[in-house]
């Protein structure tokens, strides 16, 4: 019990206990002023009394029921207390979380990226025949034999690959062989520059900003073979 509350209960108590000790000294004059005869005028002491005994008791009543009522609300403030620390430890147990998380996902990505990088990304397009132009009618009035078609007429496609931003290249390898040719890829390896059967990939690589993530590797490829169409491949490995 808190010290105001120890004495507002005391002093209430003493205060009840003295006026009910005057009300009866009180009733009891004016009880024998009457038998006497000598007081002709109700007296107004008996009612000054009883309401400071209201009074005290109900000062004696509120103490007492704060008295009552105070481990209650000290156990609340402590709840609150308890609440607000446990909250507190969620939030920094949900962010150190959220932190390894980020952590954890950052490292399997860029493990991911490397095993990509290393395995190689692949790009693979088909070239159509070439079409050349179209042959001289001779003064005789037959038509020539088309003729096929040379380097400076051929067919270019060029061969993007997307990787990280942030990669270096290590090796980008060339593969060339006709559309409805069952030879392994392996086997139809090119250098950049070589001529494979009226097909050509350009001497060197570019890289072309794609994103703010990743950039493109790209090779021009030329077929010039009017007879069939060609695919051509490319596979870019990177390191990170």
């Amino acid at each position: 019990m808190s010290d105001p509350v120890l004495a507002a209960i005391i002093a209430a108590a003493a205060t009840l206990v003295a006026t009910i000790m005057q009300l009866r000294a009180s009733f009891a004059r004016e009880a024998a002023a009457r038998a006497s005869g000598s007081s002709r005028r109700k007296s107004r002491a008996p009612m000054a009394l009883l309401f400071v005994v209201l009074i005290a008791a109900a000062s004696g009543g509120f103490a007492l029921s704060h008295w009552l009522t105070a481990d209650e609300r000290i156990a609340k403030v402590e709840l609150k207390k308890e609440m607000d620390a446990h909250m507190a430890e969620l939030d920094r147990t949900a962010k150190e979380l959220a932190e390894v998380r980020s952590g954890v996902r950052a490292d399997l990505e860029a493990e991911t990226l490397r095993q990509i990088g290393a395995a190689g990304v692949v790009s693979l397009a088909a070239v159509a025949p070439c079409r050349p132009a179209a042959p001289l009618v001779p003064a005789t009035g037959s038509t020539a034999a088309p003729a096929g078609c040379t380097e400076p007429e051929a067919t270019t496609v060029t061969l993007c690959a997307s990787v990280p931003v942030h990669a270096t290249v290590s090796d980008v390898e060339l593969y060339t062989r006709p559309v409805d040719s069952d030879v392994p890829w392996s086997s139809a390896r090119v250098q950049p520059g070589q001529e494979a059967d009226h097909a050509r990939f350009a001497t060197s690589t570019s890289e072309i900003a794609d994103s703010e993530s990743t950039k493109l590797v790209c090779q021009a490829f030329s077929h010039w073979a009017s007879d069939r169409a060609r695919a051509a491949r490319m596979v870019v490995h990177y390191k990170l």
